[in-house]
């Protein structure tokens, strides 16, 4: 149950700086995502720019509307919430890992022919977390 007094928001407008990788989740009940990276440019004092990437994944039908939509350079506005990994790796270090996962994809403008808003389904807890 959500604390009422909580809140994990994430509202990013960006660019995708590379190609999306769309993937299957492995099991008997397979699910569509999508690993991908949106860029934000901030400027600083001075007028200096700083691009920062931000990690995010999407499920289901928001993977597959990235996997069929998404381009290179591609302005869009992610909406979701943080979520943070820690796991062990073959050598036995810990490593850790930060994500955005959209709930809402909203294609703003360049690499679409038009804007694109769509409300994607309800989607079930994921059975295999890819990560």
């Amino acid at each position: 149950m959500a604390d009422a007094r909580s809140l994990n928001q994430v509202t990013l407008i960006g660019r995708i700086p590379k190609d999306v990788n769309f993937e299957w989740t492995k099991g008997e009940k397979r699910t569509g995502f999508c690993r991908f990276q949106v860029v934000t440019n901030e400027i600083m004092r001075g007028g200096k720019s700083y691009a920062e990437y931000h990690n995010c994944v999407a499920w289901g039908p928001n993977a597959e509307l990235l996997r069929d939509h998404a381009s290179i350079g591609l302005l869009l506005c992610i909406k979701g919430r943080l979520r943070h990994k820690s796991f062990k790796d073959k050598e036995g270090n810990w490593k850790n890992w930060t994500q955005v996962e959209a709930e809402r994809i909203i294609f703003l403008g360049k690499g679409a022919d038009q804007p694109v808003d769509e409300e994607p389904e309800e989607q079930e807890e994921h059975e295999q977390d890819p990560y």
